[in-house]
């Protein structure tokens, strides 16, 4: 048996899914999740900033078993000399904090999963098992220091890695054929077809629920949030997720619900007691990772999707009602009071479940660590 250490952020779109999906892996026995927390504080005087704040180091056992170590990273990185200092920092400063929690788990050569490219230098100091990298964006030819950075570090990464997978299939050109893998979004059916509780701060009024998810950035479509809101006095809506604007984006009307930020494991309690799952993106914008990752979740608890994103996924075209106005949402919403809930089956080769059995047949051939 053996036990994975995960490196990767708390809040992307992939991370939760990866936990569960090297839970049904048969040779995992520990998952140790190194949750990278990043900051963007301004230079300090003297100009030698540390790419961590050690203080903000934390380990901790979580309810389900699995272990994990908090790490806050500054990106502050000015110039090239200060940057490779600092980085040198950040290998032995993230060593120091890791070296405890692994001697007191007794982890010893553990598989390493690196799903952020800026612990290649960190991976390359740790006696590992074997190296998986999860690459899940392109870096460019690059135009500045830190471009340059990311990509020295992103191709450290695909060196020493054993086993590459990528997050969608544009990526896969760009990395080496003999070990590279596609490894898209997934769903942990587990966690969204589980009949859940109805959360209690969820509106309770006798009327339908129209709901989203994520954070609250320029990428969604306030006016038509705004419009359609107005347009539909009979349907709340409800809007979950961080605020990352410096302003409140969202319409200040009494039938519009901000419930602020969940953890992940809380949202099939909200989605599966709403009557319709809404994806109001603006049409500007490219399907991101996390709009792919919470189409399979809506479509695994079955509530009728409205979307006015057109690039949304071309697979489940069919399952998803795409608007181009409030006046299309608000009709959308008149039928999806009436709309019986699909089936999870629609995504169930898309389960993190069903992807693990993937993943443990190429780490059994390309890994020899791994039984």
């Amino acid at each position: 048996m053996s036990d994975v250490l995960l490196f990767a952020a708390p809040n992307n779109p992939s991370t939760n899914g990866l936990i569960a999906m090297m839970k049904s892996l048969r040779d995992v026995e520990r998952i140790i999740w190194v949750k990278l927390h990043t900051t963007h504080f301004s230079s300090a005087s003297d100009g030698t900033r540390n790419l961590m704040s050690a203080a903000n180091a934390h380990s901790s056992r979580e309810k389900f078993g699995k272990l994990s170590v908090d790490i806050t990273l500054d990106l502050h990185i000015p110039n090239t000399i200060e940057s490779e200092r600092a980085r040198c920092h950040v290998q032995q400063s993230l060593m120091r904090e890791l070296a405890p929690a692994l001697s007191f788990w007794t982890i010893e050569n553990p598989i390493i999963w690196a799903s952020d490219h800026r612990m290649a230098d960190v991976c390359a100091a740790l006696t590992q098992r074997n190296l998986i990298y999860y690459c899940a964006q392109e870096f460019p030819i690059a135009t500045t220091t830190g471009q340059s950075i990311a990509f020295d570090q992103h191709r450290k990464l695909i060196e020493q890695a054993d086993v590459v997978f990528a997050s969608h299939e544009q990526l896969s050109p760009t990395l080496p054929k003999s070990k590279t893998f596609l490894l898209t979004q997934g769903v942990d059916l587990k966690l969204f077809c589980t009949p859940s509780t109805r959360a209690t701060d969820l509106p309770d009024r006798a009327r339908p629920i129209a709901g989203f998810y994520g954070d609250l950035t320029t990428e969604l479509d306030y006016k038509l949030l705004l419009y359609t809101a107005l347009s539909s006095p009979k349907w709340d809506f409800v809007i979950i997720g961080r605020n990352l604007l410096a302003y409140y984006p969202l319409p200040r009307l009494n039938n519009v619900f901000y419930l602020g930020p969940k953890q992940h494991h809380q949202l099939p309690h909200y989605s599966q007691h709403w009557q319709a799952s809404l994806l109001p993106i603006k049409a500007s914008y490219k399907t991101s990772a996390s709009v792919e990752s919470k189409i399979l979740e809506y479509l695994a608890v079955g509530a009728p999707i409205i979307s006015s994103d057109k690039h949304s996924s071309v697979r489940f075209q069919k399952y998803i009602n795409f608007v181009e106005s409030a006046h299309e949402m608000s009709e959308a919403l008149n039928y999806a009071a009436y709309e019986k809930k699909s089936s999870a089956d629609i995504v169930f080769s898309d389960s993190w479940q069903a992807k693990g059995r993937y993943v443990e047949t190429i780490l059994k051939t390309y890994c020899s660590g791994i039984a």
